[in-house]
C-alpha cells in the first residue's frame, strides 16, 4: 500500500481530497502500481460480485470506491486504503468530490453521468448504508434521466438505511443469509445476485 493512505488527519474535505489525488497521480505513475479495478480488490464480496457478473452476458461490473470513486472493472486503479466506514468527513461529500474531480481517469465519474448515458438501462446498486448514503445524491440526480426509474434502479441495502432512497430499497436481513448461502458481509451483493438471477432468468435485463 505504501503511503497512498486517506490523509485522514486535513482539516476539511477538500484539503484531504486534494492531497488525496497528488497520492493518487503518484502512485499510478508508476506502471508497477496500476492494475485494472477488477483485480484490485479480493475481499470475499467483491469476489461474489465478480462471480455473478461473469454468469450473465451484458451485465457490467462498476464498484464504488471510497478511494478512487466510480470505477468500471475494467478501469484503472491502485492499491489504497480509505473506507467510508472509518471517515472523520462526511462520505457524502467525499463522494461528491470523488465523482467531480476523479483521481483516475475512468470510464464515467458518477452514477448520474451513467445513468443519463445508459437511460434504459437497469441498474442494481448494492452497498452498505454508509455507502449508499454516501452516493444518495449523485443517484438521486441520474434517477429523472431514467425511462422508467420505479422499475429500471433497485438499490439493495441492510436495514440502516434511512434516506431519500427509500422508494427503490430492496433490504438484505440476516434471515435470508441460508437461502442466498451467504454470511453477512457478502449479503447484500447475494441478494442483488438473486434479483439479476430473476431479472436475467424473465429477460427483463
Amino acid at each position: 500500500m505504501g503511503n497512498t493512505i486517506f490523509p485522514w488527519e486535513a482539516a476539511t474535505a477538500d484539503a484531504a481530497l486534494e492531497c488525496w489525488n497528488r497520492l493518487i497521480t503518484r502512485a499510478a505513475n508508476e506502471p508497477l502500481n496500476v492494475r485494472d479495478t477488477g483485480e484490485l480488490y479480493r475481499g470475499a464480496h467483491w469476489l461474489r460480485a465478480r462471480s455473478i457478473a461473469s454468469r450473465w452476458p451484458g451485465i457490467e461490473l462498476w464498484a464504488m470506491s471510497a478511494g478512487l470513486g466510480l470505477r468500471h472493472h475494467a478501469d484503472p486503479a491502485v492499491t489504497y486504503e480509505a473506507t467510508f466506514h472509518a471517515m472523520q468527513f462526511a462520505p457524502g461529500k467525499v463522494w461528491d468530490l470523488l465523482t467531480s474531480r476523479p483521481p483516475l481517469a475512468g470510464r464515467c465519474a458518477s452514477l448520474a453521468e451513467l445513468m443519463h448515458r445508459c437511460p434504459d438501462d437497469r441498474f442494481v446498486i448494492a452497498g452498505s448504508p454508509v455507502y449508499i448514503s454516501a452516493a444518495e445524491r449523485d443517484v438521486l440526480a441520474g434517477v429523472p434521466a431514467l425511462r422508467e426509474a420505479n422499475s429500471q434502479l433497485v438499490i439493495v441495502t441492510s436495514q440502516g438505511y434511512r434516506g431519500p432512497l427509500q422508494p427503490y430499497l430492496k433490504r438484505s436481513s440476516a434471515d435470508m443469509m441460508t437461502a442466498l448461502k451467504s454470511n453477512m458481509t457478502c449479503l447484500n451483493i447475494a441478494c442483488a445476485g438473486a434479483l439479476i438471477e430473476g431479472l436475467m432468468r424473465a429477460g427483463r435485463i
